[in-house]
């Protein structure tokens, strides 16, 4: 066979090719990426032009365009050593030849290596190890004799697994190709096969097991040191986990062509690492220069100009666009309708960035005597805040506004300052008589000993900040229970106050070492932020990572995987991504069919964004909004959806920021809301005047500012004879299904269709979703462990009933359960955990009952389901669900709609449930 010919005709072997493994464990995954990021910066450091692919083909690709030359990876982590045998060498043998002869790499010169931690077994009978170990030794420069061996082995490897490919795909080749290249495949020269042979390099590195990854971390911190580009030696850890997140995210991407690296996008992150905050704040200044003066409050423009100016106090105080900020931060003061904690946030960084650039400038400003009305307007409020930790605020301000009045004369009056400082202690103290956990004990305890140590000129009294070391002392036996305080702000605080004090040297020696010794006593709870931030991406990483494979299990996995990073993230300083994990879990919950159960978790970031007052938190919860929208809208119950969607729509309006992405998601959420308002006449006509109205509560929004929209949508719908067939596919039940006297919930999991039934009210709804959300949690960990109820394959009827005082036991009644649950709206965590309790063990016990496995077994079974998969705590996360919905919901809105009046929608059960955890039972268990 003529040799080009032979080239371009193997492009049908590929045909054969099989869908290789990346990785068979966590470690392995983390191994490969860590590997990857070894390779992109050495071919940074040498200037090799490469272009790295990740999981595309194999592990790892590199291509080089210019040089038509290409390397595939195998990355293996093993503790077991390798030989011909070994299953790993032959699927990577197989997936390598399959690549040799793909078309798209013909014309490159191609490199094939197996790279492992581990080494070469020992000869044992039929393992053929002495020969790898010869191949491996001798690789580049096979004599006749070797060469031959090898080929012989590899086709001994690779005739099997052609003929099975065959055998596989014969019946379903009705062209013959698979046909053409099995002959192709036999008739191959042997000058093919040396070609191939040569082309293939073996890499055992001879790492144990559990050193591999340490000793390819430390390799990768000396690498960053060594770029040829300028990068902060104190922050090699932070480009490390740059890098890696760049990569796992590029792995996990749909998009084939976008799971690339090379050197420019390197360049543009670790330059961007100190840089990427230039480039944003470049762009919302000159934002900000064309028009400074807004028109009225709104929270999203509110926070972006908070973070500006806090940069540019930092890191711009003397330059000139200091006055660009002070007359943004004016309007916001003046605008009537700006509530008083942001208008006191407004001053608090008016006034610092002023005083700032006056110290930067080395001379006093004499403007700002005027300003002291501002400053009485502020410590005027001091209750009037989103935060406790704000108090925080209160302290350094006021520190400011002290030393500030002795080179100002006439800005603030000492007996003020005394009386401002008197109110903040005495809030603190008037707080720590009952706090409402041990997390903000905690806090409290904080502010007190900064307050007892910084406010009425104490800063230097070496007595004061001994007795605010014994202030702080007190939170030391609360901090292992506390979950969401951590200590590591203080600790930094207190290193910053101590490395001042060395500097005064002898005078402040005592103050210094006091300082030292509490920061020794707490140096095991002070990491903690820090490592609870990395184990949080790791998991958020891990999660993606099952989601990526799909499936109703992997989905279960990544919704383990999200839980344990919301536990982590579930500080004060990271309270956005708690948010955010909270989110993601919501949204894999929908995606599962468990609507409830992701409404809840929706809810629960409206809940965590308004009452944790942090201000990257607040503009989480129109997103949050939004996915409790989505959760109705796919469960059907469309009168709750849109309901839902006019406070997303406001909340939305008051924190946009012209960010392209929150548009799509905006347009996504509108186009269901279109669908469901344009299809309503058809499918419920008695609806037609309550949607009329509807539409004037959106006023122009809905005909003018989203029109472009809403008329493809109505085209859509009037060229469709079949509706259902149209809606079906994007709901789980009947559309309107939450209009009527009565109303039922309807899903399908484990087989078993669920029928929730409950009065139609305001209350009654709360309690009768919160009963549903617990219900499909519990379900999806039953999943998630893969056991096998044996539950029967029918229809189950709930009926939810109020209850005054406890709640009661689930009880049947003829065809149907009951279970009573009582309306508590109140923040008494003792009562909430003990209420799911009672609906865990209802659930528990009707499963009991329903299936065919015994008591004890199911004991065990959620007994386990408890401890391994913690699903007490994913049924109860920032609050229960009736507190989160009557939070985000006013009654006068649900009786608005007025849906217990209208009849049940027609054909209600007409569209068939399908059981969104069908696969997940595991036989045997």
């Amino acid at each position: 066979m003529n040799a080009d010919i032979c080239k371009v005709s193997t492009n049908r072997l590929y045909l054969f090719s099989k869908e290789t493994d990346a990785t068979a464990t966590e470690q392995g995954y983390h191994y490969q990426k860590i590997k990857t990021l070894k390779t992109w910066l050495e071919n940074r450091i040498s200037g090799k032009d490469e272009v790295i692919y990740c999981d595309t083909d194999d592990d790892i690709v590199q291509r080089d365009f210019a040089a038509a030359t290409t390397r595939f990876r195998q990355i293996k982590l093993y503790s077991s050593n390798f030989s011909f045998s070994t299953e790993e060498v032959t699927k990577s043998l197989a997936n390598f030849f399959m690549l040799f002869t793909k078309g798209e790499y013909l014309f490159d010169e191609a490199t094939f290596i197996f790279e492992t931690n581990a080494n070469i077994a020992k000869e044992t009978r039929g393992n053929d190890a002495d020969l790898l170990r010869d191949w491996a030794a001798h690789q580049g420069e096979l004599n006749t004799d070797l060469l031959a061996k090898c080929i012989i082995r590899v086709k001994e490897i690779m005739d099997p697994y052609i003929a099975q490919g065959y055998v596989k795909e014969k019946a379903k080749d009705v062209e013959g190709a698979f046909l053409k290249a099995k002959k192709l495949y036999e008739q191959l020269p042997e000058d093919f096969w040396e070609k191939f042979v040569q082309a293939i390099s073996w890499q055992f590195e001879v790492v144990p097991q559990n050193e591999a990854i340490p000793r390819l971390t430390a390799e990768i911190e000396q690498l960053i040191e060594q770029l040829p580009l300028p990068v902060n030696s104190a922050r090699v850890s932070s480009y490390v986990a740059t890098l890696h997140w760049e990569i796992v995210n590029r792995t996990i991407d749909p998009n084939p062509e976008r799971r690339l690296l090379d050197n420019g996008l390197l360049d543009y992150l670790v330059l961007h690492q100190g840089d990427e905050q230039d480039k944003w704040y470049a762009h919302i200044y000159d934002k900000w220069a064309v028009n400074p003066a807004p028109a009225s409050f709104n929270v999203g423009q509110y926070l972006e100009a908070i973070a500006a100016i806090r940069y540019c106090r930092w890191d711009l105080a003397a330059s000139s666009h200091v006055p660009l900020w002070l007359n943004v931060m004016q309007h916001f003061i003046q605008l009537a309708d700006n509530p008083m904690p942001f208008r006191r946030k407004a001053i608090y960084e008016y006034l610092f960035l002023k005083m700032q650039a006056s110290r930067v400038s080395g001379q006093p400003d004499p403007t700002l005597v005027a300003d002291a009305p501002l400053v009485t307007q502020y410590f005027e409020n001091l209750g009037e805040r989103y935060e406790l930790a704000d108090i925080e605020e209160d302290i350094s301000f006021l520190q400011i506004v002290t030393a500030e009045s002795q080179r100002s004369p006439g800005f603030a009056e000492a007996t003020a300052i005394e009386k401002w400082s008197h109110d903040i202690t005495a809030e603190i103290e008037s707080r720590l008589i009952h706090p409402r956990d041990i997390n903000e004990h905690c806090l409290l305890l904080e502010l007190k000993g900064t307050a007892c140590m910084q406010l009425r000129g104490n800063e230097y009294k070496s007595e004061k900040v001994k007795e605010a070391m014994g202030i702080y002392r007190i939170m030391i036996p609360l901090l292992p229970d506390a979950d969401t305080y951590t200590v590591t702000r203080l600790s930094d605080m207190l290193k910053q106050i101590g490395d001042l004090y060395t500097m005064l040297r002898e005078k402040h020696e005592d103050s210094s070492d006091e300082i030292a010794a509490f920061r020794r006593e707490i140096s095991s709870f002070a990491p903690q932020a820090d490592i609870r931030h990395k184990q949080a991406q790791e998991f958020i990483s891990t999660g993606a990572v099952s989601l990526k494979k799909g499936g109703a299990r992997n989905f279960l996995r990544a919704i383990d995987n999200f839980h344990q990073a919301g536990k982590l993230y579930r500080m004060d300083e990271t309270m956005d991504a708690y948010i955010l994990a909270l989110l993601n879990m919501a949204q894999v919950y929908n995606a599962l069919g468990a609507n409830f159960a992701g409404k809840y978790y929706a809810l629960c970031g409206v809940w965590s964004s308004v009452h944790t007052g942090d201000e990257k938190a607040l503009a989480k919860i129109a997103d949050s909004y939004g996915l409790v929208f989505h959760a109705d809208f796919l469960q059907g119950a469309w009168i709750s959806a849109m309901s839902d969607y006019i406070p997303y729509m406001n909340h939305h309006n008051e924190v946009k920021t012209g960010d392209p992405g929150d548009e799509e998601m905006v347009n996504k959420n509108f186009l269901d809301l279109a669908l469901m308002v344009e299809v309503s006449q058809r499918v419920f006509p008695e609806l037609l005047h309550l949607i009329d109205f509807y539409k004037t509560q959106l006023g122009g929004y809905y005909r003018e500012d989203m029109g472009h929209l809403v008329e493809p949508i109505k085209a859509h719908i009037a060229e469709r004879e079949n509706l259902q067939a149209l809606i079906a596919p994007r709901v789980v039940d009947t559309p309107f299904n939450d209009v009527g006297k009565e109303r039922v919930i309807r899903f399908k999991m484990l087989g078993v269709s669920w029928y929730i039934l409950f009065g139609n009210t305001y209350v009654m709804t709360a309690l009768a979703e919160e009963f549903t959300a617990i219900l499909q949690v519990i379900l999806c960990e039953i999943g998630l462990s893969g056991a096998d109820l044996q539950l029967p394959v029918s229809r189950i009827n709930i009926k939810v009933i109020e209850t005054p005082g406890e709640p009661k036991p689930i009880r049947r009644d003829g065809e149907q359960w009951i279970i009573a649950i009582p309306h508590r709206d109140e923040h008494k965590p003792e009562k909430a955990r003990k209420l799911y309790w009672h609906l865990g063990t209802s659930v528990q016990y009707l499963v009991t009952q329903l299936s065919s496995k015994s008591k004890e077994e199911i004991s065990v079974l959620f007994q386990t389901l408890y401890k391994k998969q913690q699903m007490g705590e994913k049924a109860l996360s920032s609050t229960t669900y009736q507190r989160a919905f009557f939070k985000a919901f006013e009654q006068s809105n649900f009786d608005r709609s007025a849906r217990q009046h209208f009849g049940q929608v027609p054909s209600r059960y007409d569209y068939p449930l399908t059981d969104s955890l069908a696969g997940t039972i595991r036989q045997g268990k």
